[in-house]
Order: C-alpha cells, then structure tokens, then sequence
C-alpha cells in the first residue's frame, strides 16, 4: 500500500513540471507523505529483501518510482549513472530531514518549513551545477551509453 501511494503522489506532484519546480513538487510530496504516513514510509525505506513475500511487486513500484525521481533529474541534464549519484543524494536529503522532523529533531528557533525550502533550494542549485558539468564533458564523465540505471540503492 505503501509503494503505491508514494508513487501515486511522486507521479502527479512532478508531472508536467521541469527542474526546480519538479524536484520541489516532489520533494514536498513525498514530505506531506511522510508526515501524514510514518508507519507505512518506513515500510518503504527497507531495500528488498529475497525472502519478502512482496519482492516483485516492492520491486516493480521502487523501479516506477525511481524513474520518476530519474526523469526530473535528467531535466537538469544529469544521465547515465550519474542518475544514481543524484538519486540517492536527493533520497539521503528528504529521509533524514523527515526522520529528523517526525522525531522532533529540530528544536531552534525557526519554521522547520522555512528549512526545507532552503534545502531545496540549495539541492536545486547544487543539481544545476551538476547538469551544467555533465553537458560540459559532452554527456557526463560517466555516461552510461543511454542506459538508464535502474535501483539507487
């Protein structure tokens, strides 16, 4: 149920959105998720195992939701396995802030909203930089010969 719902809301928050509008509509849903779902999004976190009774259908939503987290990626011109770097940069960054938040990690004197924002705004300028690096090595100093990688693990 879990897997599902996390990809329904990743899907409808960054279609039709590009670069920082997309990573934030993203990032912000999977947020509202977390905050409203803890129980199910730790359910989540866990890597695959081979005795999950679930694997295939675990497995088969975590490759959809990867692909949407590598399509508003790729539109900061980020490919190949750089897409992974970026991947787990950006689920590190959204997992520890909402642990952090849900365990009441964040006691100065400052909307924890405002925080975010700023988190996000740094990733977007931090991907920016990226994509502008990849596209100045003429397709990324790692490019995967148009392969799209498939678990950021």
């Amino acid at each position: 149920v879990g897997f599902k719902t996390t990809l329904r809301r990743m899907r409808r928050a960054a279609v039709g959105r590009a670069r920082g509008e997309a990573l934030r509509a993203l990032a912000r849903a999977c947020r509202a998720y977390v905050r409203e779902h803890p129980g199910r999004y730790a359910a989540t976190v866990r890597a695959v195992g081979p005795d999950d009774p679930l694997a295939a259908e675990r497995l088969a939503a975590l490759d959809e939701a990867l692909e949407v987290i590598y399509a508003v990626l790729r539109g900061y011109g980020i490919e190949g396995e750089d897409l992974v770097d970026a991947a787990r940069a950006l689920r590190s960054a959204m997992h520890g802030f909402a642990l952090l938040e849900a365990a009441g990690g964040f006691g100065l004197p400052r909307h924890v909203d405002r925080s975010y924002e700023a988190m996000l705004d740094a990733f977007d300028a931090m991907l920016e930089r990226w994509g502008e690096r990849m596209v100045g090595s003429k397709g990324g100093r790692r490019a995967a010969a148009g392969r799209s990688p498939r678990r950021a693990r």
